[in-house]
């Protein structure tokens, strides 16, 4: 049961796209495939210290509604879950009807039908990020092996949400650089438009001066910069349409 639940947490770490559909795939593969009571997933809240279920499967007793966990090492802390979250480590409690550091919840265990408990660090990049606690319905129930394959099981959960905080580093990434390359087309657009529009101002302008100009020598220069200013014109259209502001085809120019 316990290795074909890690063979299902595997394939949720392949296939899952998304922090909570990996968690909650996580949580049904332990209860489904492992056949324990109920798992569940907690991640820190600093503002309110307290470990909030941010996935879970199997709490048909609503438990996670009925229950406080703190971070801090007051008594709701000091239990499985608070322990592994603060210490980073595994913590099991076999007997949770009579383990003194399960008091706070012994009436709402024993109402649920949980008779033992693990709770694991999931470890993302390096760093106790949240905890993975799973319960069966007998006591004594975690033993070594019980307990090497879940916390090989919680290790691969925080390998795969390390993949997935990359996989949207990488998306939010493209996204920046999709913007940033929008607005640049849309700057270089203006800056052409604003060139055109000027370089035909230039050339009117000459143009009039022509038409006043009263020396032939005059209007000769005048016509020579008239069209200095067209092949201007022409080169920064050729450059603009071709979108390659690193070459320019002389042959064409």
């Amino acid at each position: 049961r316990l290795y074909a639940a890690h063979s299902q947490v595997n394939q949720a770490i392949v296939h899952a796209e998304t922090r909570d559909v990996l968690l909650r795939e996580v949580c049904r593969s332990l209860v489904e495939s492992g056949r324990f009571v109920m798992a569940w997933v907690g991640w820190p809240d600093p503002t309110s210290r307290r470990i909030a279920p941010v996935a879970h499967f199997g709490d048909a007793a609503a438990y996670l509604g009925d229950i406080r966990i703190t971070i801090d090492s007051e008594p709701e802390g000091q239990g499985p879950t608070g322990t592994a979250l603060r210490e980073g480590r595994t913590v099991v409690a076999n007997d949770l009807q009579n383990d003194p550091r399960t008091r706070p919840w012994h009436e709402t265990a024993r109402r649920a039908g949980y008779r033992s408990a693990i709770a694991l660090p999931i470890r993302v990049n390096g760093a106790t990020s949240a905890t993975l606690t799973v319960y069966a319905a007998e006591a004594g129930f975690f033993g070594a092996p019980e307990i090497a394959l879940i916390e090989e099981a919680a290790l691969d959960v925080g390998f795969g949400l390390a993949s997935l905080e990359l996989e949207t580093q990488r998306a939010r990434a493209e996204e920046a650089l999709s913007r940033s390359l929008h607005e640049k087309e849309a700057l270089l657009q203006e800056v052409h438009h604003r060139v055109k529009n000027n370089l035909q101002v230039i050339a009117s302008l000459l143009r009039l001066e022509t038409g006043r100009a009263g020396e032939s020598s005059t209007r000769v220069v005048l016509k020579e910069m008239q069209g200095r200013i067209r092949s201007m014109a022409l080169l920064h259209e050729t450059l603009y349409r071709t979108g390659n502001f690193a070459r320019v085809d002389l042959a064409d120019y």
